[in-house]
């Protein structure tokens, strides 16, 4: 649907409308695609200059990395990436104690996976996020 110029209007003003209710969107794009081949890649740097954000999900799954397991240095240097364009980082399929660790070095802002706590309905996530937590790191 982002590639519908006709839908592009549709989406800021969700986006907008999200935003004065007190949510803060962020749209995933899949790392399946090599984005080289991607000509409609400038659709996505206009909808972020105005501005809706983005991020890329199941990185270092297909194109924008190896397919052997990522090096803490590859971690490290892609969190930097991030940084450097202001971006968060949000690592999925933390199951350990030491991948949690892993991304904390790292420099991660946050973290989802089994090693936080299973999925579950939507009831008992919003009793859970209402009562005394803790940050992942901290």
């Amino acid at each position: 649907l982002v590639m519908t110029p006709l839908f592009r209007p549709h989406l800021l003003a969700l986006s907008i409308r999200l935003e004065q209710a007190g949510m803060t969107p962020v749209f995933e794009i899949t790392e399946r695609e090599d984005i080289r081949a991607f000509p409609q890649a400038a659709v996505f740097r206009q909808l972020a200059a105005g501005g809706l954000r983005f991020a890329v999900d199941d990185f270092g799954t297909g194109h924008a990395g190896p397919a052997s397991t990522v090096a803490d240095r590859m971690i490290a240097r892609t969190v930097s990436l991030a940084r450097c364009q202001g971006a968060r980082v949000i690592a999925e399929g933390i199951e350990t104690p030491a991948q949690a660790a892993r991304l904390r070095d790292a420099g991660g802002d946050y973290l989802q996976g089994w090693h936080c706590g299973a999925p579950m309905p939507f009831g008992l996530f919003h009793f859970r996020l209402t009562q005394k937590s803790q940050p992942a790191f901290g």
